[in-house]
């Protein structure tokens, strides 16, 4: 829904909120960083930002939001530094996914790797390997239709 409202807007916020979220998510089910006394610390510090978000979102006091969503992707490259490089790839990878759900509901390569701060080569490998590019999003006429019908108009 998050994705989808922020397709319709284009909301940064919306779509960043959505990127931490999922990446966190995903981090969260990696169990051997429950190992890692750092992670525990890590942990704690994101939930406690998600909660200040909130808190700001509240009051209305977007600066507050903005600062707190800033704040937390600072922490996350801290304390990927100590521990590796999962946290990134974590993040890299969520924010590429949410891309394709932002294409998936209209938006262009070019505006959704804007806003989400990635390569349009990213997004594109991404749409590649997943075919989400050719489904079309009104249910309307399917890729090889297309092939076929542009095959006719050449004479091929």
């Amino acid at each position: 829904m998050t994705i989808h409202n922020a397709g319709i807007v284009q909301d940064i916020d919306s779509i960043t909120i959505s990127v931490i979220v999922y990446a966190l998510s995903k981090i969260c089910n990696k169990p051997r960083l429950y190992e890692n006394k750092n992670f525990l610390t890590f942990k704690e510090a994101m939930l406690q930002d998600l909660i200040d978000a909130q808190f700001f979102l509240k009051k209305k006091d977007i600066n507050g939001y903005r600062t707190t969503i800033k704040k937390s992707f600072q922490e996350t490259a801290r304390f990927e530094k100590r521990f590796g490089t999962y946290i990134r790839e974590a993040i890299e990878q969520s924010k590429i996914k949410r891309g394709g759900r932002l294409y998936e509901h209209g938006l262009s390569v070019g505006r959704t790797a804007q806003l989400l701060g990635i390569s349009e080569w990213e997004m594109m490998g991404y749409l590649g390997d997943t075919k989400i590019s050719d489904i079309h999003p009104e249910g309307g006429v399917d890729i090889d239709h297309r092939l076929m019908i542009t095959r006719k108009v050449f004479s091929l």
